[in-house]
């Protein structure tokens, strides 16, 4: 009994020597770990983009210009200088007229009564004077024969003195007694109070014309125009 327990003790003993050499071995032979520092990156170097001005863009001939037609200039309504208002078919009557401090207005734009004659009425009347083309307007009343020395004349029943006839829109400044019709490319002729547009009639005997109450007259002298012109008219006088 004292010898089995003996040789029990003797294996136990043995077993655990055993069992801490074969661990004392493993632990003796593990590699051993060393912990480097880490290295820092390099940067990467990004290559620079080429600029697109430096390509060099093939060159084109410039177009050649196009010819553009003139833009043919229109008279504004309410332009206060310039071209006439253009005439009516038949070149007879202007389609409008100056309106003083106003300008060159059309007919269809004014609140006003006015009629423009043009120069070719009066070729083509042969008018002497400004008194054979005012005939034509119903408003207005010639008051003295043809050749009777003045142009005096009523308007919408108001008498009109000769020297308050308006020349290029100034009155005061225009031939007095019978005016010559010759030189004169509009005569328009305005119905109704218009010293709001012209003012009171300064010229002949504006007091005794109301100030021009029925009316007002202004004449338009002619231009040189572009193209050479040689006309000539000629007159008779009959005594049968």
């Amino acid at each position: 009994m004292t010898r089995a327990i003996l040789l029990g003790a003797v294996s136990y003993i043995a077993f655990s020597v055993e069992i801490s050499t074969q661990a004392e071995a493993q632990s003796s032979t593990l590699p051993s770990i060393t912990v480097d520092q880490p290295k820092p990156s390099a940067r990467r170097v990004t290559p620079a983009r080429r600029s697109t001005a430096s390509r060099a863009a093939p060159r084109r001939a410039a177009a050649a210009p196009r010819a553009v037609e003139p833009v043919r200039y229109l008279v504004p309504s309410t332009g206060a200088l310039g071209t006439p208002p253009a005439p009516y078919a038949g070149g007879q009557v202007a389609s409008g007229a100056s309106l003083g401090l106003l300008g060159n207005r059309s007919v269809m734009d004014t609140p006003f009564n006015m009629t423009s004659y043009t120069a070719e009425l009066i070729q083509n009347q042969q008018a002497r004077t400004i008194r054979d083309v005012l005939i034509n307007d119903p408003s207005v009343r010639t008051i003295q024969a043809a050749g009777g020395g003045a142009d005096g004349l009523f308007i919408r029943g108001f008498y009109y003195d000769s020297g308050d006839y308006g020349l290029n829109g100034l009155y005061g400044i225009a031939p007095y007694y019978s005016t010559a019709a010759n030189f004169v490319e509009r005569v328009e002729v305005l119905k109704g109070p218009s010293a709001l547009l012209n003012g009171m009639t300064v010229g002949g005997t504006g007091a005794s014309s109301g100030g021009a109450v029925g009316g007002s007259v202004n004449l338009v002298t002619k231009h040189a125009p572009d193209i050479d012109i040689t006309q000539l008219t000629g007159t008779y006088v009959s005594r049968g």
